[in-house]
């Protein structure tokens, strides 16, 4: 596997307001999609921030944790190289349409969560 890039990076907080408000008014980002408990930003370079608030998705991750995303070519030989490296995975692979972006949540072996993902705009 090779890792092409950092592509998203997702937070889970108990401060979710005060994440929007940093995110939007001193960081200068516009959400590109919103909902209860989640906002999703996209930077110039296609890049995203997520903010996940307490009742938002992603029940899995650690409250005030951050959980970062690394562009890979192939997210189906990805993950089969973490399965035969004995690395847990959280979950099947995440697909936003077949052949669209698509996501692979693992825990690394300090058990911190990370995602490999794909993005064929991006590739």
């Amino acid at each position: 596997m090779k890792v092409k890039a950092l592509i998203w990076m997702g937070i889970k907080t108990e401060k979710f307001q005060e994440m929007e408000h940093f995110w939007q008014n001193i960081m200068g980002c516009s959400p590109i999609n919103a909902s209860q408990d989640r906002l999703l930003f996209q930077l110039p370079n296609k890049d995203m921030i997520e903010i996940f608030g307490p009742l938002g998705p992603n029940q899995h991750f650690t409250p005030d944790a951050i959980v970062c995303g690394f562009q890979v070519e192939d997210i189906f030989q990805a993950r089969q190289e973490l399965v035969q490296a004995g690395i847990e995975l959280i979950g099947p692979v995440q697909e936003t349409r077949p052949g669209g972006f698509a996501y692979q949540h693992f825990r690394g072996p300090d058990g911190n969560l990370y995602a490999l993902a794909t993005d064929p705009e991006q590739i």
